[in-house]
């Protein structure tokens, strides 16, 4: 039986069954799977897929229960972990036991969790994706810091339209 976020064992478990060659899902690039999935779905909707938060580590932003997830993915008979060599380093890869349960996730979710999986997988090293990840948000927290989803949303510029500085205007003249 699995206990705790319900929505992230369910995510990590279609992503490593989805990525069937074992040895394009590493760990950096299933934390920037999540990652991506994640802030997509947080700046489409207002809150993330997983409901997970996520902390600053060497590699980039990591789910601060992935390993809990892992682990009762791995207890529950649905993912196995294996150790692999890539370049002399040692690579954790996911293999997919059983068909992962979609019953929590909606066709939207499975689909922005597809093209993020042929993202992530099909066009990055994990080298690069987590360069990729390294950015003004990453760059302003503190190692282990949690990174609030909210943070990039003030990342990016945006267009200040007339009707903008009429509202900043009127709260201004009427303070």
């Amino acid at each position: 039986m699995i206990f705790g976020n319900k929505k992230l064992n369910a995510v990590v478990h279609y992503i490593c069954a989805r990525c069937k060659d074992s040895s394009k899902l590493g760990a950096t690039k299933l934390n920037k799977t999540l990652f991506y999935s994640d802030l997509a779905h947080y700046l489409a909707t207002g809150k993330t897929l997983t409901g997970t938060k996520y902390k600053k580590l060497q590699h980039g932003p990591v789910p601060s229960e992935i390993l809990t997830s892992v682990s009762q993915l791995e207890s529950s008979g649905k993912l196995m972990t294996k150790t692999a060599d890539c370049y002399g380093h040692n690579k954790t890869e996911y293999i997919s036991l059983q068909e992962p349960d979609l019953e929590n996730l909606e066709k939207d979710e499975i689909d922005l969790l597809a093209m993020m999986i042929d993202y992530v997988c099909d066009n990055y090293t994990a080298s690069s994706i987590s360069e990729l990840s390294h950015d003004i948000v990453w760059e302003a927290a503190s190692m282990g810091e949690e990174i609030p989803m909210s943070a990039y949303l003030a990342s990016k510029a945006g267009n200040i339209e007339p009707q903008d500085i009429s509202w900043a205007d009127g709260i201004v003249n009427n303070a």
